[in-house]
């Protein structure tokens, strides 16, 4: 999902809740990014996860 790109409810109704550890540093560097181009920390998680999810499978 790029940044541009809104969730309905229905479809925020359905996401599952992904809880994960890392260091501050980079969460840091992620809210930075986040307030910076106007995009939510979990919009830019989904979006780095699915590159890097749909990468690997091509590998």
């Amino acid at each position: 999902m790029v940044a541009d790109e809104r969730r309905s409810q229905a479809e925020i109704d359905t996401i599952a809740m992904l809880s994960v550890r890392v260091h501050p540093e980079l969460r840091k560097r992620l809210k930075r990014h986040s307030v910076e181009s106007g995009a939510s920390m979990a919009e830019i998680v989904e979006t780095a996860l699915t590159r890097y999810l749909d990468e690997e499978e091509r590998a």
